[in-house]
């Protein structure tokens, strides 16, 4: 796993979500990533292994989503490789998640993570069938703009040095 700034890059999203108050937390990790799973663990997470990560990150969502209990208001969506995301923004996406969609983050031209999904379109994730990509949504589609460098995430070992650099 990788070091970032002295802690492990998925720490900063971990340490982000635990501070935001949702009802239930849950990590999706690599099946026999313990070192993962504990900084997850740490944080409070309930953590879910995925056994076949090569299925991609929208049958890692919809693991987690699967494992919601009962019938959630709303499913927020982070990803453990954006270590600058805050829980300022994650509270504005809640705040301004339509009633029934979802509303995405906007950075660099891009619609991404973090999203909140609610109404049809967290059902949408928890469907039996394995999603080999992300499920229609059900409703409104709302955007969040994300100042740089916020939204950067790290994919790459040049990201990881590119991204060390930076004072916020």
């Amino acid at each position: 796993m990788a070091d970032f700034k002295g802690r492990p890059l998925a720490d900063y999203a971990a340490q982000t979500a635990s501070t935001v108050g949702f009802s239930q937390m849950i990590a999706v990790v690599p099946k026999a990533n313990d070192q993962r799973a504990q900084v997850f663990a740490n944080h409070g997470f309930e953590i879910v292994e995925n056994s076949d990560p090569s299925l991609g990150q929208a049958h890692s969502i919809q693991l987690g989503a699967r494992r919601l209990s009962g019938t959630p208001k709303a499913l927020c969506v982070m990803l453990g490789d954006m270590p600058f995301v805050t829980a300022s923004h994650i509270h504005a996406l809640i705040k301004r998640a339509p009633n029934n969609g979802v509303i995405k983050t906007q950075y660099s031209g891009h619609a991404q993570p973090p999203a909140v999904f609610t109404g049809q379109s967290i059902m949408a994730w928890k469907t039996e069938a394995p999603l080999g990509r992300p499920p229609n949504v059900m409703g409104d589609v709302e955007i969040l703009p994300l100042s740089t460098p916020l939204g950067e995430d790290v994919d790459t070992v040049d990201d990881l040095h590119r991204l060390s650099d930076l004072t916020l």
